[in-house]
């Protein structure tokens, strides 16, 4: 959350993408090594990105803003068409629908333009489940808006990992924040009485294609 008059500094790192979306409110983006660059502007549900970091939020206007902030690496440079902060609205980018429109996802960034993390919307009705699945390579990080369930992990052996896993369920609420590594089974059960909305980012960027296959698309 940032007051007004507040603002967020985001140094520079190579090979450290700055990515998040706002929630409420409005932040101003600009970058600490371009001040002659007119800052851009970022209202509710809009996403962002600033490849190696290097950026200013500041919270517009007189009531508070809130937002996801992520920092992802990875190695080597990234091939890009610029490096000014992009953004995405996503009330209006696609919207990607499967299991009889109870699952939806929009997409605001992905490979090849944010390798090192996607970063996304994952919305679904209180009584639709998601089958179980891993993601091979990509971590992925859930930040629930809303959410009334539990994260289910079957009993598995994961490549790399000593040990087996023992079956395991963690309750999922409004607020919580649900970190899967690669490779690791898991699926979403729901109560039934609370809609799931989270943003959702995999690090690196991949996985998040198979929801414009689900969709059809």
């Amino acid at each position: 959350v940032i007051r007004p008059g507040a603002s967020v500094v985001v140094p520079s790192r190579a090979h450290t993408d700055l990515l998040g979306v706002t929630l409420v409110g409005e932040l101003s983006l600009e970058r600490s090594a371009a001040p002659q660059v007119a800052p851009v502007r970022a209202g509710a549900w809009t996403a962002f990105l600033a490849p190696d970091g290097d950026a200013v939020l500041r919270c517009v206007g007189d009531s508070p803003a809130a937002a996801v902030l992520v920092t992802a690496r990875g190695e080597g440079p990234v091939s890009r068409r610029g490096a000014d902060v992009e953004t995405v609205d996503l009330v209006t980018t696609e919207d990607l629908s499967w299991a009889h429109g109870a699952v939806h996802a929009r997409i605001a960034f992905e490979g090849p333009r944010s390798p090192r993390a996607s970063l996304g919307v994952l919305l679904a009705s209180d009584d639709a489940p998601v089958a179980e699945h891993l993601h091979d390579g990509a971590w992925e990080v859930l930040a629930a808006l809303s959410a009334a369930g539990r994260l289910h992990v079957p009993a598995q052996t994961v490549p790399g990992v000593s040990a087996p896993l023992e079956a395991r369920d963690r309750t999922v609420t409004a607020g919580s924040i649900v970190y899967v590594p690669a490779g690791v089974r898991h699926g979403w059960v729901p109560d039934g009485t609370r809609p799931l909305i989270a943003v959702q980012v995999y690090a690196p960027a991949g996985p998040e294609q198979r929801f414009r296959g689900l969709a059809g698309r």
